[in-house]
């Protein structure tokens, strides 16, 4: 079974810092359903109504906000790495 890579970058509701998460997979599957199963799966509290405006959400480097938003399809070998925005002045 092939695997998704997950990056969690600075997200307070991880505790911050870095967390990585190896997410096996077959075949494909939306961003939303990712996040859901990585929930399931290792028991983090993450889910795409937490992170709608307050992240920064990429796949393999661009924006779901210029994909498909949270139906964006990810496939196996992908990298999927979740960001806080933060503004400063």
């Amino acid at each position: 079974m092939d695997e998704i890579t997950v990056k969690f970058l600075g997200v307070s509701a991880l505790g911050g810092g870095s967390k990585r998460y190896q997410v096996p997979v077959s075949g494909s599957m939306s961003v939303r359903g990712l996040l859901r199963l990585v929930s399931e799966t290792h028991g983090v509290a993450v889910s795409p109504e937490q992170l709608a405006e307050q992240h920064l959400i990429l796949v393999q480097g661009r924006s779901i906000a210029d994909l498909e938003h949270w139906d964006t399809v990810v496939r196996a070998g992908d990298r999927v790495s979740v960001v806080p925005l933060v503004g400063g002045g």
